[in-house]
């Protein structure tokens, strides 16, 4: 029995580290195990955290789109305040000059009055020949002011060549031109809008719109041109360009929308006049936008379909217009 004993001592104390070594790999294993584990029910954590972020991001991007955009805003703000600024600085720089012009033109004229006749006498000026350069010596006083009751198209005429001959910027026509406008012209450039004041095209728009005239009138006027007394052929001739030139504007239309307009034209002197009035009130851009309405015009009426004005028709008015006159 001792024997026995003391094999299963022997084999209990051999067996013993071995034991005692599994037991220390199992205690390892299970931290690990455990870690798993957490790391198993801790991945949700982990890509909240992510989700997370990821807003985050989100929200700083559009931070900074919006701080961009606020940027570009006030970018585009500052750039029209500066134009603005600039053109409102130039305009009073004009004025001043013209103010200057004047004051030196009433000094001059009061020293030639207080003066005797022979020491006003100055030279004759040389002819100027063509290879000199162009003199730049006028000054804004030299413009003739406009009177309410002057021919306001001659009038922005004379002004247009003598600001081309004294080489003035176009920029500075209008600020150049205001002073000297009077009564229903000066009205029309107040009721402009500030941004258009300094742009002279604008200016003379505004200002013949004042006095009814437009591109109907010049056509009227082209087709039966006033005779005027004295007038010269050559005269003529150049009185019918500028009509047609103001009529058809070449300079902005292509030779396909000038004949259109020449075939509009025709074809409104060939309707009757209650038709011609109802299709011009309908504005059409070309011939055949107002055959079409001619066409809708007709087709929603009954009787007799006929849009022609002939000749019978025209002798028969002007017998009745005659006939209301003698009466």
């Amino acid at each position: 029995m001792s024997g026995v004993g003391c094999d299963a001592d022997f084999q209990e104390l051999i067996m013993g580290p071995k034991q005692q070594a599994k037991g220390l790999k199992v205690a390892e294993a299970a931290p690990v195990e455990g870690t798993e584990q957490e790391g198993t029910t801790g991945q949700p954590t982990l890509q909240s955290s992510d989700e997370t972020a990821s807003v985050d991001m989100n929200s700083i991007a559009a931070m900074l789109e919006r701080c961009l955009q606020f940027q570009s805003d006030f970018v585009d703000r500052w750039d029209k305040e500066e134009c603005k600024q600039e053109r409102r600085w130039h305009q009073m720089q004009v004025e001043i000059n013209n103010l200057r012009d004047d004051l030196e033109k009433q000094q001059k004229d009061g020293a030639q009055s207080g003066s005797s006749s022979e020491a006003d006498v100055e030279p004759a000026p040389r002819p100027q020949s063509r290879g000199e350069p162009v003199q730049r010596a006028w000054t804004q006083s030299d413009i003739p002011k406009f009177e309410e009751g002057d021919d306001i198209e001659q009038y922005l005429t004379t002004f247009e060549r003598l600001a081309t001959a004294y080489q003035w910027p176009e920029r500075d026509w209008a600020v150049r031109l205001v002073p000297h406008l009077t009564g229903r012209a000066r009205a029309a450039y107040v009721a402009m809008a500030a941004e258009d004041s300094c742009e002279y095209v604008e200016v003379k728009a505004a200002i013949l719109t004042k006095y009814e005239i437009n591109e109907e009138v010049y056509r009227q006027r082209f087709r039966e041109p006033e005779v005027r007394v004295n007038e010269t052929p050559r005269e003529f001739y150049n009185r019918l360009k500028d009509l047609y030139l103001k009529w058809m504007q070449p300079q902005r239309r292509r030779k396909e929308d000038i004949g259109e307009i020449l075939i509009l034209e025709q074809f409104y002197s060939s309707l009757s006049p209650e038709l011609r009035v109802w299709v011009k009130e309908r504005n059409p851009a070309a011939a055949q936008e107002a055959a079409e309405l001619v066409e809708n015009f007709l087709a929603a009426r009954r009787g007799p379909k006929t849009f022609r004005y002939n000749l019978q028709q025209k002798s028969s008015l002007l017998q009745d217009h005659k006939h209301e006159l003698n009466s």
